[in-house]
């Protein structure tokens, strides 16, 4: 279905392919409390690669898009507008996709005695971009919900994405990042917990274990 004329599609089929193997679908076997760590390890990987991924769709079929039409002379909605409301979701997909990388780099090779901690410690302090948008999601939703009440173009552009099962809808795919930062909180905890005061690993988790920024004063 194409979301508007000359760009992309987005089709349902192609969520039915198979996908391939994971990278750490051999992880959470054999000993059970090494297995209580690495299933911990597998939910941090699954939902990380399921987070940018859906950060890849909605650059995609909703901001590349809409950025390149509100450049003509009769705009969906203001080029303003995409860059107000928008404009943190590329640098958060391009951090996470690094935060992603290195995960997988690390499991490519990964032993009971690797750690996590390390790499989240390095990217804990810039995930103190997500303040900024956390701090706009409220208005970006106010203001997408005026701009469908004054252009019907933008309105039916924002049904076309609901009503296709292959993307997020619009508004779903703003919240990600808002839903991500406590999740990482929770998982990263559930980490720390499930490993042994004597691996490497517990004390760089302990130092990250609460990063959101937003939250951290209270933990």
């Amino acid at each position: 279905m194409s979301l508007l004329p000359g760009y992309g599609t987005a089709s349902e089929s192609d969520s039915e392919e198979a996908p391939p193997a994971k990278l750490w679908a051999h992880l959470g076997q054999g000993d059970p409390a090494v297995a209580k760590r690495e299933r911990v390890l597998m939910e941090i990987l699954d939902t990380e690669e399921a987070y940018i991924n859906d950060l890849k769709n909605c650059i995609q079929f909703v901001i590349d898009p809409l950025d390149i039409q509100s450049q003509t002379t009769i705009p969906i909605i203001p080029a303003e507008d995409v860059k107000k409301i928008f404009a943190t979701i590329p640098l958060v997909y391009d951090l996470n996709k690094k935060l992603f990388d290195m995960l997988c780099q690390r499991i490519a090779r990964w032993s009971t005695l690797d750690n996590i901690g390390d790499i989240f410690s390095q990217f804990a302090p810039m995930l103190k971009m997500y303040i900024a948008f956390v701090s706009n999601y409220g208005q970006s939703v106010k203001r997408i919900a005026q701009l469908k009440k004054e252009r019907p173009w933008f309105a039916s552009f924002v049904d076309h994405i609901q009503k296709n099962k292959a993307i997020r809808g619009l508004e779903s795919y703003l919240i990600l990042p808002v839903q991500r930062l406590p999740r990482y909180v929770l998982l990263l905890r559930e980490m720390y917990k499930h490993t042994p005061a004597q691996h490497a690993d517990h004390a760089l988790l302990g130092t990250v274990s609460c990063v959101n920024p937003l939250a951290c004063s209270a933990c």
